[in-house]
């Protein structure tokens, strides 16, 4: 989908055309250049900018109509019921009206791990996270769930399954869901399961890098997922 707004310029009396497909925004004006032969007529362009590759600080100057095109892209792709349920975004070009409801450290991790936020349809960026769950057990010979149903669960000292923060038991089997906790609570859950497990008085970079990595991984999929761990891997289950 291509989203297009006209705005009028009256400080150099031009009307523009913002186009954006999600990707990009590219601004031209109305006014018209004809081809050699003269059959051909094209818009004159202004600026082409890619929101993955391209840094707002750059654009300041066109930074107001940018966003408001973004905005107006979010709105028709997610009002659209033809659409994904979900639009991504890279951080750095989330307009302020979405921005201001999302966690902060949330995004700050999104964006230092260079991924994209996911707004939904109510134009909410939701923190995803992994949780247990017996659904599709069976599914694969190696499938186990010790952990009750639900629970958060993290990353254990071998590669097959994750362990519940409480219980400290296994499972292969996890569901994507959104917490209603903020990203630091989270991680100082996270934190206070591997320090009673393991008898640490402090968690290293390595440990913290751990944390975001399993967050950053929950973030890629849709809520409701339902995921095996097996192996060091994540499988998405149908």
């Amino acid at each position: 989908m291509v989203a297009t707004l006209e705005i009028y310029l009256p400080e150099i009396d031009k009307t523009v055309w913002v186009n954006c497909d999600g990707d990009s925004v590219g601004i031209g004006t109305a006014d018209v250049v004809w081809g050699e032969d003269d059959a051909d007529a094209y818009d004159c362009a202004v600026i082409h900018v890619c929101f993955y590759d391209d840094m707002p600080e750059e654009v300041t100057q066109w930074l107001p109509m940018i966003n408001e095109s973004l905005v107006y892209y979010i709105d028709q792709t997610l009002s659209d019921t033809r659409m994904c349920s979900t639009v991504s975004v890279p951080v750095k070009w989330l307009p302020d009206s979405i921005r201001k409801n999302a966690d902060v450290k949330y995004l700050d991790l999104l964006q230092k791990r260079g991924k994209c936020a996911k707004i939904n349809k109510n134009r909410d960026i939701p923190f995803k996270v992994f949780v247990s769950t017996e659904k599709t057990q069976g599914q694969s010979e190696t499938d186990f769930c010790n952990v009750p149903e639900g629970k958060f669960v993290r990353f254990a000292s071998t590669n097959e399954c994750l362990v519940g923060f409480d219980c400290h038991t296994g499972t292969t089997t996890l569901k994507v869901t959104e917490t209603d906790i903020t990203f630091e609570q989270y991680i100082n859950k996270y934190s206070s399961s591997i320090k009673k497990a393991f008898g640490l008085k402090d968690i290293d970079d390595e440990l913290l890098e751990e944390m975001e990595s399993l967050v950053e991984i929950a973030s890629e999929y849709r809520i409701g997922s339902i995921v095996e761990f097996s192996n060091g891997r994540f499988y998405l289950r149908k």
